[in-house]
């Protein structure tokens, strides 16, 4: 069976409309910059689970496969899907590149094939300034040249320890988007024999505080000595490294005002600590030293913002709790704008409230780019539950699981950030606690500590965890949507639309299908649900791109939704010639099957038109088309496909009919045990197991018949485009279900024969050979089950328009 399309769009994602802005907001100019653009660049497509397209763990699928029982080839749907997302994904980031930059990879065909050129690129440019160490003094030629360009040569290097140093100092590479400083800037470093520095900087690489001791012991001023050419000292180095043994121990004997030591980019170590993530690190300096928050690099930034850029969320509730509110602020302002963008894009939704009730003034500001936070919401829709993608099992689990709501973003507060759950703490789960209560007639207090300790150890379990955390994230984001709004509210009704107007919010949230934000924000503002973005309203948008759950909000309009169905896009389309264009491919493939996405696309168009004024039906556009001619020239291609799909599928499983028909009328006339040479009656004709074989055996052969003769009619149909609503889908269930039927009662005949022949005295090895026997069917009607179920909830469910939708506007 073909479900390569549902395959496809799992394992190739196609996030088209998201706007890369958000989450990378610099090019790619310099070597100084790469770091900061890597960075941002690997969440983007880490957020996007489109790692493997750069690593190498997403290959490129063959461009052709070969048709079963054919010789023909044809183009494969799986590199379709594959290519597609690469090229979305190379776009990406050649749209990041700076002019000079974008000389580099040009003529590359892959993702990964950019990736990884602009990675050699700039880890070669990184090692020419790096500290290459000399063993004699360099020469008057070597002088001048170094003049122009800040290196010193060394001599090849031997030892892994070496390659090592190499390699972090490439990572550890200046991460602010700045120029590299006049060679005159580094004269300190370059001047300087660093050869002499080598043994502490392998110390701080590796973390070895008993060799760098000795070496401080030896001469404690190197205990401050700027030990690389870009003037790290060997503070920088192991806070970069992450590690937090050794920053403490070497911070208990730095001088104070030692640790404000910045490197030419203006990083104090307390940013390297930030990014690489190490809470103890970044203690240790701020509890000697508490200024160091304050500082900023020559970008502007505090070392709070990197701590976001790491991905480190407990290094950056640290630094959010110790950076300090005075001016110039990191809190306020654009600043402060980016910060709270920046961990919403992390997904930090708990400590983005924590920052929202120390500085609500950033609910409702921005960044310099004009960025939102409710702009940064709009984009992760995995965040809210209509983004969810639950198994039934995991839905059961959800509807059942307690988060407190209203305490989530405080319990790092309390050590209890991990379960959520209301008032548990440590005295509550002790077991000599819980005895004493119920001893002193604390009944009621005694239950209800039983209660937490159930729920706690219920949280243990991985899959309930999961299931729990992805319910205490929804909880948390529409938490701070809500918060947001709120300050948003206070502002004056034009300052109102035009903030959503210029950042696009509701255009953005509708695309990604965020019903939540949608009913949020025209709960507050609801002049916004007639704003129109490009002659489009969120209605209009949701049609576009198929989103239903936003869409069935129209039902709760009354009389509303047809004044918004009568809005007019441009100066001839209506509503019907949007639902007639072709569903954008991230939503079509989500459906499995070119078959079922015609099917989808028929629905939804017929779903417009009830809501439309009939006139519109026949209103012709601009290019001299009614809506019914533009759905028919959009989905032509479509129509082909889900031909070749009904066909393809049908011919597989008409093949398995037609063999188990085959067999169980055989097996009718070959009686087990044999028959009576007298009467020829069978021998075990009254035994109870040969009536189970009779009428098994008829079941299986009167539905494996009508399985063939459903599939035959598919195989004869006219395949036009109203055959896929209905008809053809009813016929496919018909054939699917009687296959399935056949399927079990021959495996039932079969059962019973080898009762049958083996009888009571060696029934201990019929149930093992049955389970083997049967394997084989009862695998293809396990695989091809998931598509009866689809195929007939889509045709007989209730479907994805919900006109008693629970969601509503009002």
């Amino acid at each position: 069976m073909d479900r390569s399309s549902s395959s496809s769009f799992a394992q190739y994602p196609y996030p088209s409309m998201l706007n890369v802005g958000n989450f990378v907001s610099i090019k790619l100019s310099e070597a100084n910059n790469y770091l900061l653009w890597k960075t941002q660049m690997l969440g983007l497509i880490e957020s996007q689970d489109m790692l493997g397209f750069i690593d190498g763990m997403n290959p490129a699928p063959a461009e052709t496969i070969t048709v079963p029982h054919d010789t023909r080839e044809i183009e494969n749907q799986n590199y379709l899907s594959w290519r597609r997302s690469d090229r979305l994904l190379k776009g990406w980031i050649i749209g990041s590149l700076s002019e000079h930059i974008l000389g580099i990879v040009v003529g590359l065909n892959t993702a990964r094939d950019v990736w990884t050129k602009l990675e050699n690129h700039f880890t070669q440019v990184s090692q020419e300034p790096e500290i290459q160490l000399v063993k004699s003094e360099p020469t008057q030629d070597a002088q001048a040249q170094h003049s122009q360009r800040p290196q010193v040569k060394l001599e090849k290097a031997e030892t892994t320890e070496e390659e090592q140093i190499r390699r972090l100092l490439i990572g550890l590479q200046e991460i602010t988007p700045r120029p590299i400083p006049p060679s005159n800037f580094l004269a300190e470093g370059r001047n300087k024999d660093l050869n002499e520095y080598l043994p502490l900087y392998k110390a701080a690489l590796k973390g070895d505080w008993k060799a760098a001791n000795d070496i401080f012991n030896e001469d404690s001023s190197k205990r401050t000595a700027r030990i690389t050419v870009f003037l790290k000292t060997a503070l920088h180095v192991a806070a970069g490294a992450g590690h937090a043994k050794f920053v403490k121990n070497l911070v208990d004997i730095m001088p104070v005002e030692a640790l404000e030591m910045q490197d030419d980019n203006g990083h104090t170590a307390l940013f390297f600590a930030a990014l690489a993530g190490s809470t103890e690190s970044a203690r240790a300096m701020v509890m000697r030293n508490p200024n160091l928050t304050q500082i900023k690099n020559h970008g502007d930034m505090a070392a709070v913002l990197y701590a976001t850029l790491g991905r480190g969320k407990d290094v950056l509730k640290y630094l959010c709790s110790v950076t300090r509110d005075e001016d110039p602020s990191p809190f306020a302002g654009a600043a402060g704008g980016q910060l709270l963008n920046n961990i919403i894009a992390s997904g930090f939704y708990d400590v983005s409230l924590d920052l929202l009730d120390r500085y609500p003034n950033l609910a409702n500001g921005g960044c310099e780019r004009g960025v939102t936070p409710l702009d940064v919401l709009a984009q992760r829709p995995a965040a809210f539950p209509s983004g969810n993608r639950l198994c039934f099992f995991q839905r059961l689990i959800y509807s059942f699981v307690r988060v407190n709501e209203y305490a989530t973003h405080e319990q790092h507060v309390r050590g209890d950030e991990e379960n959520g759950l209301e008032g548990l703490d440590n005295n509550m789960v002790q077991m000599p606690n819980l005895i004493q209560l119920l001893c002193r007639g604390h009944v009621s207090q005694g239950i209800k500590q039983v209660i937490h300790l159930l729920w706690k150890f219920i949280y243990a379990v991985p899959c309930i965890k999961q299931v729990h955390d992805i319910k205490l994230m929804n909880c948390q984001s529409i938490k701070l949507l809500k918060r947001i709004c709120d300050k948003i509210s206070e502002m004056e009704s034009p300052e109102i639309l035009e903030y959503f107007r210029k950042a696009n919010i509701l255009s953005t949230a509708t695309e990604n299908g965020i019903v939540e934000i949608i009913i949020e924000c025209i709960q507050y503002f609801p002049d916004l649900m007639w704003m129109r973005t490009n002659d489009r309203t969120i209605f209009h948008m949701a049609i576009e791109h198929r989103r239903e759950k936003i869409f069935n909000l129209i039902y709760g309009l009354s009389a509303h939704k047809h004044v918004l169905a009568s809005f007019r896009v441009g100066p001839r389309n209506n509503m019907l010639h949007i639902a007639a264009k072709l569903a954008p491919s991230s939503q079509l493939n989500s459906v499995s099957g070119a078959a079922l996405q015609m099917q989808r696309e028929l629905q939804w168009y017929q779903e417009v038109e009830k809501i439309v004024d009939p006139s519109y039906k026949e209103l012709i556009n601009l290019e001299g088309k009614i809506p019914r001619a533009l759905f028919s020239e959009e989905h032509k291609n479509l129509v082909e496909k889900g031909e070749k799909w009904m066909k393809d599928t049908t011919s597989s499983c008409m093949v398995v009919a037609a063999l188990i028909a085959t067999v169980v009328f055989a097996a009718a006339f070959t009686a087990p045990g044999g028959n009576d040479q007298e009467k020829g009656i069978p021998i075990f004709l009254k035994a109870r197991s040969f009536v189970v074989f009779i009428i098994s055996d008829a079941i299986a052969l009167f539905s494996s018949s009508t399985s063939v003769l459903m599939f035959l009619a598919i195989l004869t149909a006219r395949y036009a485009e109203d055959d896929f609503l209905e008809s053809l889908p009813k016929k496919l269930i018909i054939g699917l279900a009687s296959l399935f039927i056949s399927i079990a009662a021959m495996v039932t005949a079969f059962s019973a024969t080898l009762f049958i022949v083996l009888g009571q005295r060696e029934s201990w090895f019929v149930i093992p050979i049955v389970l083997l026997a049967c394997l084989p069917v009862t695998s293809f009607a396990l695989l091809q089950f998931p598509l009866f179920i689809q195929i007939f909830r889509s045709t007989f469910g209730s479907g994805i328009f919900n006109r008693q939708s629970k969601n509503s506007i009002y």
